[in-house]
């Protein structure tokens, strides 16, 4: 009877089907530490990519910059936001719309002209906490 009773408990315990608490745990646990793992390397990844899309903005301002000073080699030109007084002609977000268009997502904060030709520019973008540059500012 003892035999039968425990041949029946066996059969019971192996036809139960799914995970124990332990089970859970020790995978929710590991889990947890491989997104403690992955965040920050994430977050690295997010950052990098942002500075780098700040660069190539920049670049691609510094392009057209050039473009439009080599088209005007005519006017003697300053950098971005200095004073007319000087006699040179400073070169505007505006000169550059029909190079960069009008829907771009940073602000041009410095263009720097040494000798008639484009030598560096400088950008912000995603809420000015990065800075693209290209070139000498």
């Amino acid at each position: 009877m003892v035999k039968a009773l425990a041949e029946t408990h066996g059969k019971l315990r192996r036809s139960k089907k799914g995970f124990t608490l332990i089970e859970l745990l020790v995978v929710l646990a590991i889990l947890t530490i491989l997104v403690a793992i992955l965040i920050p390397v994430v977050a690295g990844f997010i950052h990098k990519a942002k500075q780098s899309a700040s660069n190539t903005d920049a670049h691609t301002v510094f392009t057209a910059a050039a473009a439009y000073v080599a088209l005007h080699d005519d006017t003697t030109f300053t950098s971005l936001g200095s004073a007319a007084s000087t006699g040179k002609v400073p070169i505007t977000t505006a000169d550059l719309s029909n190079y960069i268009g009008s829907n771009y997502s940073f602000t041009i904060t410095k263009i720097t002209i040494n000798g008639g030709v484009v030598a560096g520019v400088q950008v912000s973008e995603f809420g000015g906490t990065f800075t693209g540059t290209y070139g000498t500012v």
